[in-house]
């Protein structure tokens, strides 16, 4: 048990310091926080950043801290960066670590492009689907993007415009109907 625990402690540390150098990114999510929610738009924007960003951060923390997001909100401050703050200080784990700060999830996923092998694409209408693609999404190194085809969704941002991420997966038929109908065999 203990030559377990000595093992992972050891492997974990060695892959933190293979990656010393590079720096440490941060990501605010909090002011998807600000978005007026009883306007379905934005509360759907809202939700495929959360839902993008988290499924990135899954893929390129996988073996060292590389992406940090600041959300949590508690009593006037952001719980998240009191954390940053303290694991910062001096003498802590985090201290002297170089890092820069993305504003955009553009920014963001072209940042970590090397990482990422594509997107899949989950089905609006099957809300299930989201779920799905979380997992695909961590196994297979990719984007959970929501398919929305209006100029201000993720999907427009990432796979029609920008890093322009290819379709790996499709949790849709080919000509956009719904796949998952909860009828006869499920689908692949």
């Amino acid at each position: 048990m203990i030559v377990r625990i000595l093992a992972t402690v050891f492997l974990t540390l060695s892959v933190f310091s293979a990656r010393a150098d590079e720096p440490f990114v941060i990501y605010d999510l909090g002011r998807t926080l600000s978005a007026d929610l009883s306007q379905r738009e934005s509360a759907e924007r809202v939700w495929e950043e959360c839902h993008a960003v988290v499924s990135l951060q899954g893929i390129v923390n996988r073996n060292a801290p590389r992406l940090y997001l600041l959300y949590v909100p508690w009593e006037g401050r952001n719980v998240d960066q009191v954390w940053l703050d303290r694991l910062s200080a001096e003498g802590q784990w985090l201290h002297g670590k170089p890092r820069i700060q993305i504003e955009t999830l553009e920014e963001l996923v072209k940042h970590f492009r090397d990482d990422v092998d594509g997107a899949v694409v989950y089905d609006p209408n099957v809300k299930a689907t989201s779920n799905l693609a979380s997992t695909i999404a961590g196994v297979e190194n990719l984007i959970a993007v929501r398919y929305c085809n209006s100029e201000n969704s993720i999907y427009s941002c990432l796979i029609k415009n920008g890093p322009k991420l290819p379709i790996k997966r499709s949790l849709m038929a080919d000509d956009g109907s719904i796949l998952f109908t909860g009828q006869g065999t499920i689908p692949d």
